[in-house]
């Protein structure tokens, strides 16, 4: 059993439940847990061998090496530990040497391998783990992966605990561990020093540790600019003299260091001062009557005296209990989730799941199980458990039959044709079927590319009966399904053309776990519109070249997709796995508009940010001007009488926004995606004064500058902010993403909010933005007229805005 190494812990934010509730608040409730400040672990390694290591070359050897890389919790789970990424603060893993020619390699005696290039020393922090992975070298071509073993955080507060281990450790390969693929390491665990840690206010969330004796001027200076804040040799020199308590001439204790960051003013989030001045008493405190005008002011409900005392105590987390916020601790509140700019509403599945399967946007996938472009990535399992714990709920599966040189006797999947490598349907049903329903209920999709033989297609229906329907059939869909009825179901999209019986009889015989969707080629809308059930599904290239396209009949394609499902995937030259531009086809009521998961770009932000409504459970109900039948609306020229609304950001101020290489100059710049493309507007620009990316300033408190958008339809029209640092390549300037945050227009709340980014990575470590909210009704009608067709992705008429100077 794993023991829970604990030591010192801090709730930053719990759920709250409001006294007299029955049942938590949803305005408050937030599940963000514990965070354990400032444990770290430093490890010893001594990778000695490994032993019955799979063959990665075609003549049985491999030419094996050894990566150990600190991985963090990936940002597709936010409130599960299941998938890990590299540790940003680890951009370099060590490597052992290459050993050629071999399956059983070792390191530790190997004349030619000296002893320093087969151990190593890392730190791995509360929350992370330490990997092992590895590889077969290729020259010229990417590394195959061979096998993997990790260790969490609390298993090596264990081992450290009994004094260290040394012994041999089973391998996993294909994500399953094996009991002759062994590693053997040794592992030693070192002491530190608790005061050489930088700490204080400003490192509340900060995981990485810096380890020093005395710090001086320079040492400090460098370690603010790792965290993005850059000052003056002179300053920093004068606030080390009024910090060093003994004369020292140096930083050497946590209570010098935390007056050192005090006296920077390094830790205030610049902005949230001015609003606290707007509401509190002469006593620099906010009360509950003061506090209660502020929630009704920034259009939440106001708090009974209990509700109110409670939340205080959270925020004060466990230090001395007092009645009213003072400037701290509202600033707490204020940038923590509670007070995200995401409704709170969207956390937990708030939409009627009894409609017809047809009346949902649906998340999904194409090319699941690629990690990369489509001639020579690899292909892996693990796309699948990324996508499923993200929520997606349509993954595809190209089954092949396997072929002498692919060495295996099951169908296989991979994209055909071309250089990547294959994984087995086996495992991947098997990952599918324990990771399906993980994270949510509803219905699973399974997109079927089939190009097996009678031979290969009979037992790669076998493998569906195996994992996919477990149970005795206890019921046939009709032709009104819901999600909630196809709940913990798995449904299958394939076409009938061209295959087996057997394969047939488990497509064609839908049952609590194993239904069937049929696949429909053309449109003619007449007749499908009479014909089609919810179960039906029509799949077409985002090229829109086919007479299936909403492009060639915007309103008779709505009315079709309210009556059956309508797959877009991306056009097949997209030989780099790149994605279109989804908002044509969610304006025209298409469910299923498949984007490549592994392709970090606008596409994918946005349908992040679209379906992370309705508890993130893969399932977004249309509006009801989609599917009422004798709809209007049209998704090319837009709905007649229909309303203009105004919405009005000010971006005030940032907190620990991510660097780039060599500039700490950024912008900030906001994107309405609708109908029309990306549209945005903004009277003027604010220039840039000064290098700060820990806590920048973008807006004056005397300057009326603010971003200004018009829209019409708030459940399909969306917001994306970019953090965007400036580069410089042969003279001329360019802007580069950093962080981001996409939403859904009617998931905004106004007021002062706060906006967690995620980095270029989609981990949510992109920094924080504080902006100002405010709704706008007018009289004026939307203009109808011909949505602007570009499949390729454009993002059109950017606003942006420079940071400026701490006030």
């Amino acid at each position: 059993m794993i023991v829970n190494s604990c030591g010192n812990t801090k709730r930053v934010i719990k759920d709250m439940i409001l006294p007299g509730d029955d049942q938590p608040s949803n305005q408050w409730k937030n599940r963000v847990g514990m965070v354990r400040e400032n444990e770290m672990v430093q490890v010893n390694i001594d990778i000695k061998s490994c032993e019955n290591l799979p063959a990665g070359d075609i003549n049985g050897k491999s030419d094996p090496f050894v990566k150990v890389i600190v991985k963090t919790r990936s940002p597709s789970s936010l409130d599960h530990e299941q998938i890990f990424e590299p540790s940003s603060y680890y951009d370099k893993p060590y490597k052992t040497k290459i050993i050629h020619s071999t399956l059983n390699p070792s390191w530790r005696g190997n004349k030619k391998i000296k002893q320093n290039e087969h151990t190593s020393r890392v730190a791995v922090h509360w929350g992370e783990q330490l990997w092992f992975e590895v590889f077969d070298y290729d020259f010229g071509q990417k590394n195959d992966l061979l096998a993997t073993l990790h260790f969490t955080y609390d298993e090596l507060i264990e081992m450290k605990d009994i004094g260290g281990v040394e012994d041999s450790f089973h391998l996993s390969v294909d994500g399953v561990v094996t009991n002759d693929v062994v590693i053997n390491l040794s592992l030693s665990f070192s002491d530190y020093n608790a005061t050489n840690k930088l700490t204080g206010s400003v490192l509340q969330h900060e995981k990485r540790i810096f380890e020093w004796q005395k710090l001086r001027t320079d040492e400090i200076r460098e370690i603010l600019n790792d965290l993005n804040i850059e000052f003056d040799k002179g300053i920093i020199k004068n606030a080390l003299n009024e910090a060093d308590d003994d004369n020292s001439k140096c930083i050497n204790t946590k209570q010098e260091m935390e007056t050192l960051l005090d006296i920077l003013d390094v830790s205030s989030r610049i902005g949230v001062s001015s609003i606290f001045s707007q509401y509190c008493d002469d006593n620099e405190r906010i009360g509950f009557e003061e506090f209660n005008t502020f929630l009704e002011n920034q259009g939440d409900d106001a708090l009974d005296y209990d509700g109110f005392t409670q939340l205080l105590n959270t925020l004060k987390d466990g230090r001395k209990v007092v009645n009213f916020f003072d400037r701290t601790t509202f600033e707490y509140f204020v940038s923590s989730r509670i007070n995200s700019i995401e409704d709170p509403k969207e956390k937990e599945v708030h939409m009627d799941m009894q409609h017809s399967l047809s009346h949902y946007f649906i998340d999904s996938s194409h090319n699941t199980y690629l990690l990369g472009n489509q001639l020579n990535s690899h292909s892996s399992i693990d796309a699948y458990k990324k996508c499923l714990i993200m929520g997606c709920r349509c993954v595809e599966l190209d089954v092949w039959d396997p072929s002498l040189t692919r060495g295996s006797d099951s169908p296989l999947i991979y994209h055909g044709h071309t250089l990547t490598p294959d994984v087995s349907l086996k495992n991947c049903l098997q990952v599918i079927a324990e990771r399906a329903f993980e994270y949510t209920p509803y219905p699973l999709i399974l997109s079927i590319e089939n190009h097996c033989s009678d031979k290969f297609q009979n037992i790669m229906a076998d493998l569906f009966k195996q994992y996919c329907d477990p149970d005795t059939p206890t019921g046939i869909i009709q032709d009104y399904v819901s999600p909630d009825e196809l709940k913990l179901c798995i449904l299958i999209k394939a076409g009938t053309s061209g295959i087996t019986d057997n394969f047939i009889s488990v497509v064609h015989t839908p049952s609590k776990k194993l239904a069937t969707y049929l696949d429909t080629k053309d449109i003619d809308y007449e007749q499908n519109i009479a014909n089609s059930k919810c179960f039906y599904i029509t799949s077409i290239a985002e090229d829109g070249s086919s007479r299936s396209s909403p492009l060639f009949d915007g309103n008779n394609f709505v009315k079709l997709s309210g009556h059956q499902l309508i797959r877009v995937y991306p056009y097949g030259l997209r030989f780099f796995s790149t994605n279109y531009n989804p908002f044509p086809y969610w304006y025209s009521g298409a469910q299923i508009v498949a984007l490549n998961y592994q392709t970090n770009s606008i596409p994918l932000w946005l349908n992040e940010g679209k379906f992370l409504k309705n508890g993130r459970c893969g399932y977004i109900l249309k509006p009801e001007y989609m599917t009422d039948p004798d709809t209007e609306f049209d998704g090319i020229i837009g709905q007649c009488h229909a309303t203009i609304k105004k919405l009005h950001i000010k971006v005030i101020s940032g907190w620990r926004i991510p660097k780039n290489k060599g500039s700490n100059i950024n912008r900030i710049k906001v994107t309405m995606w609708s109908r029309n493309g990306g549209t945005s507007k903004m009277k003027k620009n604010v220039h840039n004064l000064e290098k700060n990316l820990h806590n920048p300033v973008y807006h004056r408190p005397d300057s009326d500058e603010e971003f200004e958008f018009n829209y019409c339809y708030p459940e399909l029209d969306m917001v994306l902010f970019e953090v965007q640092n400036e580069r410089k390549k042969r003279k001329k300037k360019s802007y580069k993403t950093i962080a981001y945050y996409a939403i859904s227009v009617d998931s905004i709340r106004p007021g002062y909010r706060t906006i967690h980014l995620k980095d270029k990575k989609c981990s949510p470590n992109g920094g924080e933005l504080l902006v100002h909210v405010r709704f706008e009704d007018t009289n004026e009608s939307f203009p109808t007229g011909e949505m602007p067709i570009d499949h390729r992705f454009d993002c059109k008429a950017p606003v942006c805005i420079k940071v400026t100077d701490n006030l």
